[in-house]
């Protein structure tokens, strides 16, 4: 196993015990890459380290690591390279009892951010706040405007070019229950590529510095202007179909039918087949002949072009297809079918919004012998917003 992880001062590097063919100490990077083995002992009677082992104490500028081990018989502290190349040199001590153990320096480390949200891996719509958490509580008045900045990387999507943007941030807060800091921003972020710093002009509450500033980046994900279009909330545990006709149903954001056997939010694998197109829950439109509708209205800009797109797919009961399907959207109204298939089709449309507020109708227009129709990831884009953050 993997034990007695150590952080090094400036936060780039974990080093950490490997007790796997041998008790030895390897430094590894946050997010996993670059794993280094910083000693090669082979445990014996003259050469190795207690099995219990102990953390291995970075040196203040990173280049190598303090433990305790047996070199040549001689038990002692010892500092180790941190390059991987295997010099060690012994730390002079006091005479006394052998040492086996050095304490963790952890309540010395300056402060440093652990992680940011948004995460680098991630691309959220509707992004209004940036938070970088960290290791230390910090003073709060070192925690101002001009501690953080945000670069937004421009229509060619690469930062560090010339047109980058710096976007203004309109608040900067301290949560100190968390420890994090954190940029409000008065509108949603422009979809695009984000840079987001914080200085090292922040100190933790014990006065200690950051050593180096902390950036990370981040992608700013289109905003879709239908509310709960993957019908996954409510988020419904186990398998199973729960009726618009039942007490217990809701679906935040969709107008729906209510009688009978109409419409239904299925979640899992009710009958042993994924009948969704992503996540784990899809919506029915079970008109058995009715045209019955599902619909939702949202707000747009009079005269904009707006981009529809949703997947579409088929009962699957054995019933004959196709599944056919009205949609209606501003001005725009269009039929679609999907025959016998296995999966979803994606569909998608443009349209132009008439009015301030725009109304969407999925009716079922399948007979009542046929396949009913499923609908799921309804996305609605439009116009980008005013420019980012104001």
């Amino acid at each position: 196993g993997d034990y007695w992880p150590s952080w090094s001062p400036d936060g780039e590097w974990i080093s950490f015990i490997r007790t796997q063919p041998t008790n030895n100490y390897f430094k590894i990077r946050p997010d996993g890459t670059d794993l280094t083995q910083l000693t090669s002992f082979p445990n014996t009677s003259a050469n190795g380290f207690s099995t219990n082992g102990s953390p291995a104490i970075w040196l203040p500028d990173g280049s190598g690591v303090l433990l305790p081990a047996k070199i040549g018989g001689v038990q002692g502290i010892y500092a180790v390279a941190a390059n991987g190349s295997g010099v060690l040199r012994r730390i002079p001590t006091a005479e006394g009892a052998e040492i086996d153990f050095v304490g963790s320096a952890v309540i010395d480390q300056p402060p440093r951010v652990s992680r940011f949200d948004p995460a680098p891996d991630n691309a959220p719509a509707g992004v209004r706040t940036v938070t970088a958490f960290f290791t230390r509580p910090l003073d709060p008045t070192t925690v101002t405007p001009g501690s953080v900045s945000l670069i937004f990387a421009g229509a060619d999507g690469i930062l560090d070019t010339t047109d980058d943007v710096s976007v203004p941030i309109p608040t900067v807060k301290y949560n100190t229950a968390q420890s994090a800091v954190e940029l409000h921003f008065n509108l949603s972020l422009s979809p695009g590529l984000y840079r987001v710093t914080v200085s090292n002009s922040i100190r933790d509450s014990g006065g200690r510095f950051m050593t180096h500033p902390f950036q990370s980046d981040f992608v700013a994900g289109i905003p879709n202007l239908i509310v709960n279009g993957d019908f996954e909330q409510p988020a419904l545990a186990g398998n199973g179909d729960i009726y618009s006709s039942d007490s217990r149903f809701s679906l935040p954001g969709w107008t729906v039918p209510k009688g009978g056997n109409q419409f239904f939010l299925e979640y899992g694998e009710p009958f042993s087949v994924a009948r969704h197109s992503k996540g784990r829950q899809s919506v029915c439109i079970n008109g058995d002949g009715a045209p019955v509708k599902l619909s939702q209205t949202f707000a747009t800009v009079a005269g904009a072009s707006y981009h529809l797109q949703f997947a579409l797919g088929e009962e699957r009961s054995g019933r004959p297809s196709p599944t056919r399907v009205m949609v209606e959207v501003a001005d725009f109204k269009q039929e679609v079918a999907i025959g016998s298939t296995a999966s979803f089709a994606i569909e998608g449309f443009t349209f132009i919004a008439p009015t301030a507020q725009t109304t969407l109708t999925f009716t079922d227009l399948t007979s009542a012998a046929g396949d009913s129709p499923f609908i799921d990831d309804v996305f609605v884009s439009g116009p980008e917003p005013p420019s980012a953050g104001q």
